[in-house]
């Protein structure tokens, strides 16, 4: 009976080391391991985990933001959530701010309503495209990959479609309440685009192309 003891002992250690290893995943460790996020084929080495942004959004549903090291590029994600605490993704965003600035330029150049550049956005909804911008404005677009829009009053990048995500985004940004805005000012770099890409998901909607 006693040289069972120590045999219990070390199963009892080896299963205790089982579930530490199987923890739970974060919603950002969840967002890397979806199967739409391995379709952008980003480099996990890239990312700075450490810094992602995990918000609460009405619907039982989150969004996750995972900055690149180098804080111009981004990859960002709405999921609701499941039976299971789990988040299920229906998109997935990367953005990247075209420009000579570095990071705290960047911000400085949002908050100033000063930024000119362009932003890339590259959806897993089979479109990527380049948006120029003006003074914080999207004035104009180039497609780089299309899809077909559902409920856009004209084609992706049209300067119809690009006219409805400037007025969305300028819209949402002062109607936010003061803790948003304040969020928003606080992080501007991934606020503005986040909420450019918010209007091009909810305003203009975007399906595969043939």
């Amino acid at each position: 009976m006693r040289k069972l003891v120590p045999v219990i002992l070390l199963f009892m250690l080896a299963c205790g080391e089982e579930q530490i290893v199987s923890k739970v995943e974060s919603p950002p460790e969840m967002l890397i391991n979806s199967t739409l996020f391995k379709s952008l084929n980003i480099d996990h080495s890239q990312l700075d985990m450490a810094s992602a942004i995990v918000r609460e959004i009405t619907g039982g549903s989150k969004s996750v933001m995972i900055p690149f090291k180098n804080r111009l590029q981004y990859v960002y994600s709405e999921g609701r959530v499941n039976e299971m605490d789990k988040l299920d993704f229906s998109e997935v965003i990367s953005f990247q701010y075209i420009t000579d600035f570095n990071y705290e330029q960047l911000a400085k150049s949002l908050e100033s309503h000063t930024f000119s550049g362009e932003l890339k956005v590259v959806s897993t909804r089979n479109f990527s495209l380049l948006l120029n911008v003006a003074n914080n404005k999207v004035n104009g677009s180039k497609v780089l990959k299309s899809g077909k829009t559902e409920t856009c009053s004209g084609t992706v990048g049209s300067n119809q479609w690009v006219q409805d995500v400037a007025n969305c985004a300028s819209q949402r940004i002062d109607n936010m309440n003061w803790w948003d805005q304040g969020w928003c000012y606080i992080a501007l770099p991934e606020c503005w685009a986040q909420t450019v890409i918010s209007c091009i998901i909810d305003e203009c909607e975007v399906v595969a192309g043939p």
